[in-house]
């Protein structure tokens, strides 16, 4: 509901994360979002972050740039320097490929491939085109009913 701050230790590493409630990507919603991220200026003005992680749901569909006005105003409130610390993790990561224009299943492999492309160029257009853009991608499922090997 609120920006915070949290600070621990994984693997003797001092480790701060600033968590944001949930962005919205519409241009209506961007005022709030300036609101949240205007307090996390605060938090970083003394130390700035050395990684920042741009989490997007791999199981979104959409093929257009429909974050555009959130990346934007990431953009205009921290520049578009922010982005060449950034990883993009999409989440909900073991989702089923959707099926492919001719009624049968994509590959997994091409699935993360074009969303991940589709993520990368809205940042890239976002930061003013910048070519020198690309983004690392992260796979994560953090899906609680999500099935589980026996390791875990």
């Amino acid at each position: 509901m609120k920006v915070q701050d949290v600070v621990g230790t994984v693997q003797g590493i001092k480790v701060r994360v600033i968590d944001t409630p949930g962005l919205l990507p519409s241009w209506s919603d961007q005022h709030q979002n300036e609101k949240i991220f205007q307090s996390v200026k605060q938090f970083i003005k003394k130390t700035p972050p050395d990684i920042v992680l741009y989490l997007d749901r791999l199981d979104m569909q959409s093929r257009d740039f429909g974050d555009m006005p959130l990346l934007s105003t990431i953009t205009e409130i921290f520049g578009p320097s922010i982005w060449f610390n950034a990883i993009v993790v999409l989440t909900h990561a073991a989702c089923a490929p959707p099926d492919g224009p001719n009624g049968t299943a994509s590959s997994y492999d091409m699935f993360v491939t074009q969303r991940s492309h589709v993520v990368q160029q809205a940042i890239r257009q976002a930061a003013a085109g910048d070519m020198r853009l690309m983004n690392p991608v992260s796979l994560v499922e953090n899906y609680s009913a999500c099935r589980i090997n026996r390791a875990g």
